[in-house]
């Protein structure tokens, strides 16, 4: 009954342990997003005038007709009188603030590595060197058993007859 008790014993401890399961990682994608306001500075206006001039009988120089091109940023004005012209734009220069949004993202490599699933455990290996040192104990000691004087005169009776 020991023995046997002994021998169940010897099984339960010397099997083998289950595998670790695999588990993939699955990397997190961190996002951040971060707000902050930029200049942006208009650029100049312009304007541009036309203007057609014509003398009369006095020989004064006198102003036929005016045109004015100007964008909406420039404010102007003129005036014409003994024989001058006088233009005048006043641009106002302006700052315009813009929000920009930058995002910035960590973006995970992923690098193939080769996943071997059934790989011995320490313990499985010692049990293999184990049982294979047994097994040379128990040859050296079945060879240790025989009568070798019976078996090399057999071989040599044989050996003879031919």
């Amino acid at each position: 009954m020991k023995k046997q008790v002994l021998f169940i014993v010897l099984l339960v401890i010397s099997s083998c342990a289950t595998q670790k399961k695999i588990t993939e990682r699955i990397p997190v994608i961190t996002e951040r997003i971060v707000e902050k306001l930029v200049p942006y500075v208009i650029p100049s206006d312009s304007a541009a005038i036309r203007a057609r001039f014509y003398c009369d009988s006095l020989n004064q120089v006198r102003l036929r007709d005016f045109n004015e091109l100007k964008s909406a940023g420039v404010a102007s004005d003129f005036s014409f009188s003994n024989n001058e012209l006088k233009y005048r734009a006043k641009v106002i220069h302006d700052t315009l603030y813009l929000i920009e949004k930058t995002i910035d993202r960590e973006v995970p490599v992923y690098i193939e590595k080769p996943v071997v699933t059934n790989k011995l455990t320490n313990w499985q290996k010692k049990q293999i060197w184990a049982g294979r040192f047994l097994f040379a104990l128990v040859f050296v000691w079945l060879l240790s058993k025989l009568n070798w004087k019976s078996i090399i005169s057999s071989i040599i009776k044989l050996i003879i007859k031919k």
